[in-house]
């Protein structure tokens, strides 16, 4: 009995001691740290999420106990041949939930992204692992995976809207443009979008085709939201900008400086535009609040034109309720005339007319199709078009050297080698030591030794240099007193590699930079990723907030990671691995080259005087743009500098190297060196930019002349961190005032339809 007092005694004790150590791990449990974690992503606009162009991603991170800084690490498909990691750095403190504004640009046959939360390394950029928190998102999601915006097409287009009120809606984009394919499927989504929701990195406005803004909505906008705004028009964004309220706000949403001689009245009460009346009619108001834009001489110089005038058509005279005009590569349609006011109730038919000419200039240029022929898409690119054209000129770009005789003999002696070791080298070297029996050990080991020389040898004995390729479609339109150069470019870079490593860009020339890279390939990227692919890191920064003179010079940068401009930059860097092609395209600001452009002789309309460029540069095919037409255009070399004459006579249609090409021709045509690629292949990798129509816009005011020109041998822009042999090929649109003596007559506005009804869209189109 006694034994059993004292066992339960202890079991007693034992119980008594745990009960009192339950308040201490409670306490324990309530006083252990908490670390961060992601609150919440959101994908796209407003429901969409474009492809292969940079779209926002907003995540929520949420805050431990301690002040740390963190990474946000987006990682997607960049191309066929490579993964992307986008690299947003973050301080999270305590108390305090942060929402961070990244971007990705996903390729449109991949359908997963995955975003990770990370300690930040010791330069504040580089992710460490393991990831504290990593959520994985899936077009076709399961159980552990979240659910991906539905993706659309590269040629969508997306009319983003700021307040601009319920009768701009989905209807209205179904009577801007339809598709220029055989399906007649809708292209165009509206996304409404808070202030706050805008991006801070010029890059993130590329998934919008045209930004609609109140212009008293910029008082809601962050500095660096606005700043961001300006670097994205002067780079060949689209704003329409409804200025009926009262008050000055609305240039908020421009550069400084941009559009001067563009003025507003006071709000009055107005008969309704002739333009406008016709497209309301029955419904059309008597008058409505209207505040006159006036267009000054700065501001007709520089190509603004009137859209909805007091005359009887579009383009006439220098007041009227819409203006529309060039804002360095961008265009801006300014509007005093509010269209849900235009008609004697809210009609959605007429609202819907009002809109779609309004935002016809601006409306999305349609691919360049043959009749009948099939539009799709086999790699990167915006459009079937910019992708059989990124392929053309991928072909011509990519000059990879031969492999030598050496590589070749080295693969042969390895071979040799099997067949010597494994046959007498087996029976000699195991008969001496009476172990003939273990040859079925020792051939695996052969192998082993011939299989590495055979894969190896290639690696170390090639001998070449890293081979960096590179095609500039730069756009520059050259300051005329009243408004800056402006200069921007969209330029497709191949590297073939000597060295296995991590390697950046970083850019050379003054005024160059604030660029966002990516990864592109001709080539299908079907699939989830997976480990077998380089990945290239790139990091997300704002521009600076301070000032809005976009494309203004800024310094060279250092390091790829202090651009002042922002945008996307490669930055830790880009795994290269030797002997292996990659390819990326960037979208940058660029040193303009040194022009001067004069008066021509009798039968000349101007010359344009280029300097600056490298003693074994060329200029190639030439033209030029005017309100008259196209341009016959030559050069020829004096001294250091070369001169382009332009001829006074014109045609309407472009020379055949500036022509645009079908989607076929641009991918099939040709299988010599000469045919591999043309001009007009570089002006299709840009268009979707949105400046070429800028530059229409000025040369249709008969001030100025667009001077189209292939520049071989240019100097390099931007350089690896290692030695390389280097080769630029500039396909310039340069814009350019003409001499008072060679101004022509305004031509009609392109792109405008002249207060022309548009067509209503086939009934098997519409949406419920």
């Amino acid at each position: 009995m006694g034994r059993g007092v004292r066992v339960l005694g202890f079991a007693a004790a034992v119980l008594l001691a745990l009960a009192a150590c339950l308040p201490a791990a409670a306490q324990g449990r309530d006083d252990r740290a908490r670390v961060p974690s992601l609150g919440g992503v959101d994908f796209g606009l407003d429901g969409f999420m474009p492809t292969e162009r940079w779209a926002p991603v907003r995540v929520v991170v949420v805050p431990g106990d301690a002040p740390m800084a963190l990474v946000v690490r987006v990682r997607t498909i960049a191309d066929a041949t490579q993964m992307a990691e986008v690299l947003a750095p973050v301080v999270a403190t305590p108390g305090r939930p942060v929402s961070v504004q990244t971007l990705v640009c996903q390729a449109h046959e991949s359908n997963e992204i995955e975003v990770s939360l990370h300690v930040a390394g010791a330069d504040g950029v580089t992710p460490t692992e393991p990831a504290i928190n990593r959520v994985s998102f899936s077009m076709y999601p399961n159980e552990l995976q979240g659910q991906l915006p539905p993706m659309l097409a590269p040629d969508a287009f997306v009319l983003a809207t700021v307040g601009a009120g319920p009768t701009l809606d989905r209807d209205v984009l179904r009577t801007v443009a339809r598709t220029p394919d055989n399906t007649n499927r809708p292209v165009l989504h509206l996304a409404r979008l808070d202030p706050a929701a805008l991006p801070q990195v010029w890059a993130g406005y590329q998934a919008m085709g045209v930004l609609v803004v109140r212009g008293a909505a910029a008082t809601a906008v962050e500095p660096r939201t606005r700043s961001a705004v300006h670097e994205w028009l002067c780079r060949g964004g689209r704003l329409v900008i409804l200025a009926h309220e009262p008050g000055d706000e609305w240039r908020a949403w421009l550069p400084e400086g941009a559009a001067r001689g563009v003025g507003l009245d006071e709000s009055r009460r107005a008969p309704l535009p002739r333009a406008v009346g016709r497209l309301v009619r029955g419904d059309a108001v008597e008058s409505a609040a209207t505040r006159r834009v006036d267009l000054g001489p700065q501001a007709v110089g520089a190509g603004w034109r009137v859209l909805w005038g007091e005359g009887d058509g579009p383009g006439i005279g220098t007041a009227g309720a819409a203006v529309v005009g060039p804002v360095g590569l961008g265009m801006v349609v300014v509007t005093g005339l509010d269209p849900a006011s235009t008609s004697n109730v809210v009609s959605a038919a007429a609202c819907r007319l009002v809109w779609a000419d309004l935002l016809a200039p601006l409306a999305p240029t349609p691919n360049v199709t043959a009749k009948g022929e099939q539009v799709y898409f086999s790699g990167s690119g915006e459009s079937a078009a910019m992708s059989a054209a990124m392929e053309r000129l991928l072909d011509g770009m990519a000059d990879v050297p031969p492999v030598s005789g050496t590589v070749f003999l080295a693969i042969a002696l390895s071979m040799v080698l099997l067949a010597v070791m494994v046959g007498p080298g087996d029976y000699l070297l195991l008969g001496r030591t009476r172990r003939r029996h273990l040859s079925a050990l020792t051939a695996p080991i052969w192998i082993a030794a011939a299989t590495g020389v055979a894969y190896w040898g290639p690696v170390v004995l090639r001998p070449g240099e890293t081979i960096v390729r590179r095609t500039s479609a730069l756009d520059v339109v050259m300051g005329d007193g009243s408004e800056p150069t402006y200069a921007a470019q969209r330029s497709l870079t191949s590297v073939f590699a000597n060295f296995s490593g991590v390697e950046t860009f970083r850019p050379r020339a003054p005024g160059s930079g604030g660029a966002a890279w990516r990864g592109v390939s001709p080539l299908w990227a079907w699939g989830d990723g997976g480990s077998n692919r380089p990945v290239m890191q790139l990091l997300v920064r704002p521009g600076g907030a301070q000032g809005s003179r976009a494309l203004a010079p800024a310094p060279t940068p250092d390091e790829g990671a202090s651009d002042p401009a922002g945008g996307v930059l490669p930055s830790p860097g880009v795994d290269l691995r030797r002997w292996t092609l990659r390819t990326f395209l960037d979208d940058g600001r660029a040193a303009a080259p040194v022009a001067t452009i004069g008066p021509g002789s009798d039968d000349e309309l101007a010359t344009v005087l280029f300097g600056g460029l490298p003693s074994g540069a060329t200029i190639g095919p030439c033209a030029a743009l005017t309100s008259a037409g196209w341009h016959a255009a030559a050069a020829e070399r004096r001294d250091d500098r070369w001169i382009v004459r332009i001829r006074r006579t014109a045609s309407v249609e472009p020379p055949e190297a500036w022509k645009p090409q079908t989607v076929a021709q641009a991918r099939y045509r040709g299988v010599g060196q000469a045919e591999r690629w043309r001009p007009a292949d570089a002006m299709t990798l840009a268009e979707p930019t949105g400046r070429g129509r800028s530059l229409e816009l000025r040369a249709a005011s008969g001030r100025w002349v667009v001077v189209h020109a292939v520049i071989d041998g240019a100097e390099p822009d931007v350089a690896l961190g290692r030695p390389a042999s280097e080769r630029r090929m500039v396909v310039l649109r340069l814009a350019a005032p003409l001499p008072e003596s060679a101004h022509g007559a305004p031509a009609p506005v392109p792109t405008g339809r002249g207060g022309a009804a548009p067509a209503e869209p086939a009934e098997e189109d519409r949406e419920p």
